[in-house]
């Protein structure tokens, strides 16, 4: 049996001053938030500067809460910081 493999490339945002933008996401490690220096940059005062390590390994999604003010959610349940989350495709984030 072969093991299940979901190929995630792309977020999108689903609320917020950028809904519908399309956020591609590139091999190895991401950093997204407000500030310059970020790889994947969000212009919204609810995202904070240096939020969320994103990590994408033979296809699959990894995220990390960087101890962000208003957190992060992983359909619908809270991402404790710090702690890597494999994102399946089409949930929440």
């Amino acid at each position: 049996m072969n093991p299940e493999v979901y190929v995630v490339t792309d977020l999108v945002t689903l609320n917020g001053p950028e809904i519908g933008r399309t956020l591609r996401i590139k091999d190895g490690v991401s950093f997204l938030g407000r500030s310059l220096d970020n790889d994947i940059r969000i212009e919204d005062k609810t995202i904070s500067r240096k939020h969320l390590k994103i990590e994408k390994v033979r296809g699959k999604l990894f995220v990390t809460d960087l101890s962000s003010r208003n957190g992060t959610f992983s359909d619908g349940k809270y991402v404790i910081p710090g702690h890597e989350l494999e994102v399946k495709e089409g949930v929440p984030l």
